[in-house]
């Protein structure tokens, strides 16, 4: 709500400190270092949105004013408790192409931006980074990488966390609430997820963003306990979830046993599975059982050609013999 403005106005240009945060040198070149602030990435692309720059050729060449931005204990405001974590970031623009590079503790995210068409990889972002993220969660250990590809408006994203523990996650909460109800179906109960939380070997998810709906392609978790497969649509303007999901426990169980209509044994081992409707609420989901349907999820050298993005941006995030494999389901036997 204040600024306070402390520098001279020179014969070649401008030299000015804002609230100790933030240095500012206006010449040929606009130079921009920063300290301890968080950026409203939203409000700064609406802003970008509403005041295009002036096409020209400056003297050097550069068809952009050239900018060169350093910003360090910093992060990016995305919503009210969203937030990118970064150590350092560095923007800098040439021509018509932009650069921003962020790096938070051993993980970096860099984007490339053209007009209004970017492409983003990011690799070993920490749990700390997750958290700040992926709200109403408490993730321990593990390393994201994310690659995405599109416009600000519309984009397609694939993300996968490895090796980490998910607490106090509330949709997860009420997924595992809903099989507490089932002894016979699972081996856990719901009071060791809430204090020990829930390992995660793999998490992949891809999805196509338009208009503030994530339109989810495939969603795969893989955990000592289950594997869990969906796909849906998550509206964030609106806060509202719909996905469908096949859970397939890692135990084996008497079907006799399972006191529940729409079940059937998975995999060549023959563990129970059953579908699951999580709809609603955002942040506290309902999750009900339906009849069996398979969802269908994609392996991962199939899912991002699915959602077209270029093989170089994915290259970093690997895979696995057991993430190429796609989940079958046999749907011989079922309950009735």
């Amino acid at each position: 709500d204040q600024y306070l403005i402390n520098g001279k106005i020179l014969q070649d240009g401008v030299s000015a400190t804002i609230n100790d945060k933030i240095e500012l040198q206006y010449t040929n070149k606009l130079v921009i270092t920063s300290k301890d602030i968080s950026y409203n990435l939203p409000a700064i692309l609406e802003f970008i949105a509403a005041h295009p720059f002036t096409e020209g050729t400056q003297p050097d060449g550069n068809k952009n004013f050239p900018i060169s931005f350093d910003a360090t204990n910093s992060s990016l405001f995305l919503t009210q408790n969203r937030k990118l974590l970064a150590d350092t970031i560095h923007f800098d623009n040439k021509n018509d192409s932009n650069s921003i590079t962020l790096t938070h503790g051993k993980g970096q995210i860099h984007t490339d931006i053209t007009g209004s068409e970017f492409s983003l990889i990011g690799e070993n972002l920490n749990s700390i980074f997750m958290d700040a993220v992926i709200p109403d969660a408490y993730i321990q250990g593990g390393d994201m990488s994310l690659a995405a590809q599109g416009t600000f408006t519309e984009f397609s994203t694939l993300v996968k966390i490895k090796d980490t523990n998910l607490k106090q996650f509330r949709a997860m909460h009420n997924i595992l609430a809903f099989l507490d109800t089932i002894p016979a179906l699972i081996t856990f109960s719901l009071p060791e997820f809430d204090s020990n939380g829930l390992p995660i070997s793999s998490l992949i998810v891809g999805f196509n963003y338009s208009k503030g709906i994530a339109d989810f392609e495939s969603l795969a978790i893989h955990s000592p306990e289950f594997d869990l497969a969906g796909n849906g649509w998550t509206n964030f303007r609106e806060k509202t979830v719909n996905l469908d999901l096949n859970l397939i426990t890692k135990a084996g169980a008497n079907i006799s046993q399972i006191p529940l209509a729409g079940f059937i044994l998975a995999g060549d081992e023959k563990r129970p599975s059953i579908t699951l409707k999580v709809s609603g609420d955002l942040t506290n989901p309902v999750v009900t059982n339906s009849m069996f349907r398979e969802v269908t999820t994609m392996p991962f050298a199939i899912l991002y050609r699915t959602l077209t993005l270029p093989v170089h941006l994915i290259k970093s995030m690997g895979s696995s013999d057991e993430e190429e494999k796609p989940q079958t389901i046999d749907t011989s036997e079922h309950s009735e």
